[in-house]
């Protein structure tokens, strides 16, 4: 009986069954196989140059990387060496300052010992002055006693913190002190860096970016009377944060060709030292102008604990015709961590402005003592130990509620933090308000709270003020330039016991504090006018010794 058929490849090989059909059927197998194999070496061959390329490219950007090391290292040494030039020349000039001194004193004990001294040059002009001025009337010789100030030319203001369409309320003091310098007749005009952000790291991403960072637009606006040109700087999150004052500096470098052949600053004042300050200072250097500087930025040991900032720092602190911290806690820090003498850097204060900030109409008490805190909730404010704080404060005075006006990175935490303690029906969550916002909350509560680890002005504090309310306050730096006097607040240990004795003694004394005279002493020492005033003088003398 015949076996039945099988197929392979559509050939019956029962019907076939010859040699032949076999080694066809090898035949066109082995030339399969042989084909698959050259397949498997091509792809084979395509991976290795593929992984070849990699590695190249992997090579490339390894190169780059190290270059770009290289050229910050060079460039850290350098700036070290101008500084240790400039610390050289400084000593060089105090001890030109002593010889002179010394040569000056030698000078009187051979006169006063009978030395006969031939007339200088000096001494026969100042002979031939005083027979002049002899001839002159008393009127005239009394207006060369009194020649007025120096005008004060154009003034450019640096500050990377002013106020912007994004962020209208940060910075908002260096506008005040602005629109007050302008209305006391100054021309002032402010350059802010605008971050330039390049995300990721990679040679083609790099280039890409740096093309259109060359290309990107100053836009200069008008806000509030004020000519405002934001300028881009180049940042990236593979950019270290203490080689970003060379790209701010950069970026501000930009628009000088433009602005070299119609303006002449006679001043250029920067707010905050490390990336506004090394701007400014070459920027005053190729204008030619007085250097003004003034300090805000707190925590100041992130500055001044890290070399190359701290160099950077010094540098601008060094360079500068005249130095300002905004509170003396500031300024006894600048002086301790940069090691200048305590004569280097003075005291000007942060103004409010009293047009918007002021006292309510009609006062309306309420049986609650309601505070408020204002600010945005990060860790350096402290609101972890304000909480628990006003939790056992409120055990003893169930009438005290608390408002917390702001956002902030960590309000979610804050947020369960009150909801663990049971305080959500004590504690009210307001969101982020303008200047006028925050004015109104704070008329509607009787008193203000600083809980913060440290503050290098608080300005919130002469806010308060302003509206005719007190203010209780850790000892936390500047508040404690701004509370001087027990009808303006109270301050208070830096600690939970602290601000639990505060909360309790604020709410006994809530109905003494009289409104009409805590506004009366913000007028007087918080007034933007008489901030203004104060720069002018600076200004005019910085001018004069020019």
């Amino acid at each position: 009986m015949a076996q039945p058929g099988w197929s392979y490849c559509g050939i019956d090989t029962n019907r076939a069954g010859s040699a032949e059909v076999e080694n066809r059927l090898r035949v066109e197998s082995e030339a399969r196989i042989a084909t698959l194999q050259q397949q498997a070496e091509e792809i084979e061959t395509r991976r290795a140059a593929a992984e070849k390329s990699a590695q190249d490219a992997m090579t490339v950007v390894s190169n780059y990387e190290e270059r770009i090391n290289l050229l910050l290292d060079a460039s850290n040494r350098t700036e070290a060496a101008r500084v240790q030039t400039e610390d050289l020349a400084f000593a060089l000039r105090e001890d030109l300052v002593r010889a002179k001194a010394a040569q000056s004193v030698l000078a009187g004990r051979l006169k006063a010992e009978g030395s006969v001294e031939r007339p200088t040059m000096r001494d026969i002009v100042r002979r031939y002055k005083r027979a002049a001025v002899e001839t002159i009337d008393w009127l005239t010789i009394r207006r060369l006693k009194h020649r007025p100030k120096p005008a004060i030319s154009q003034v450019l203001v640096i500050s990377h913190m002013y106020p912007r369409p994004a962020n209208e309320i940060g910075g908002i003091f260096v506008h005040e002190q602005v629109k007050a310098l302008r209305e006391q007749g100054v021309d002032v005009r402010v350059v802010s860096g605008e971050p330039f952000w390049v995300h990721g790291w990679s040679i083609v991403r790099l280039i890409k970016g740096l093309r259109e960072y060359r290309r990107a637009p100053f836009n200069t606006v008008e806000h509030e009377g004020v000519p405002v040109t934001y300028f881009p700087w180049f940042v990236g999150s593979w950019v270290p944060h203490w080689a970003q004052a060379w790209t701010y500096s950069h970026g501000l470098s930009r628009i000088w060709r433009e602005w070299a052949k119609d303006s002449s600053f006679g001043i250029v004042h920067a707010h905050t030292s490390n990336l506004d300050g090394t701007a400014a200072r070459k920027a005053a250097a190729r204008t030619g102008g007085r250097f003004v500087l003034t300090e805000h930025m707190g925590p100041f040991d992130v500055l001044a604990n890290h070399p190359i900032k701290k160099l950077k720092t010094r540098a601008a602190v060094r360079a500068a015709d005249r130095v300002f911290a905004v509170s003396s806690a500031l300024r006894e820090t600048m002086i301790n961590k940069l090691g200048f003498a305590a004569q280097r850097v003075e005291v000007l204060g942060n103004g409010v402005d009293l047009d918007v900030f002021k006292p309510a109409l009609d006062v309306r008490r309420s049986s609650a003592t309601n505070v408020l805190w204002v600010g945005h909730h990060v860790s350096v404010k402290r609101i972890d130990r304000l909480l628990p704080a006003f939790a056992k404060a409120q055990l003893q005075n169930p009438a005290l509620r608390l408002s917390l006006l702001g956002g902030g990175e960590l309000l979610d935490r804050v947020k369960a933090q009150a909801a663990s303690l049971g305080l959500l029906d004590k504690v009210k969550f307001l969101p982020p308000a303008d200047r006028a916002g925050v004015a109104a909350e704070i008329r509607a509560h009787d008193y203000v709270v600083i809980s913060s680890e440290t503050e290098t002005f608080g300005l919130v504090a002469l806010e308060a003020m302003a509206c005719g309310k007190p203010v209780l306050s850790t000892a936390c730096g500047g508040p404690q330039d701004i509370i001087v006097e027990d009808y303006l607040g109270l301050i208070v240990e830096n600690s939970e016991e602290g601000l639990t004795a505060g909360l309790i003694e604020m709410a006994k004394r809530s109905e003494m504090f009289d409104p009409a005279r805590i506004r009366s002493h913000a007028e007087y020492t918080g007034s933007w006018t008489q901030v203004a005033r104060s720069l002018t003088d600076v200004y005019a003398a910085a001018l004069d010794q020019g």
